[in-house]
């Protein structure tokens, strides 16, 4: 891990609130500042990760709006109405799907 020295401005409001919030944290200034740094790009790095997955999802998805395996179709309907806590509108619904298609 590289260190480097930062040098910036900011306003004496900012600078209070900052000082204010660390004490309340009982830790210097300097480090408080260091974390939210380290925060900041973390949620940047969190943020590009979820684009980037977001992107290999639209690529798997297939073309054509009729699902090609019907059978993952139903694992699908079936997994939302389990994850829904077998929500009884949602199993009524997944029921009623499954019999169209049927």
């Amino acid at each position: 891990m590289t260190t480097k020295v930062l040098t910036f401005r900011i306003s004496m409001p900012v600078y209070a609130d900052l000082c204010a919030t660390a004490a309340e944290l009982g830790v210097p200034v300097a480090a408080h500042v260091r974390r939210l740094i380290e925060r900041e790009h973390q949620a940047e790095q969190i943020t590009q990760l979820r684009s980037e997955l977001l992107a290999k999802l639209e690529q798997l998805t297939p073309a054509t709006t009729q699902p090609r395996f019907p059978a993952l179709d139903e694992i699908l309907l079936l997994s939302r109405a389990t994850a829904s806590h077998l929500n009884a509108q949602i199993v009524a619904q997944v029921r009623a799907k499954l019999a169209n298609q049927q």
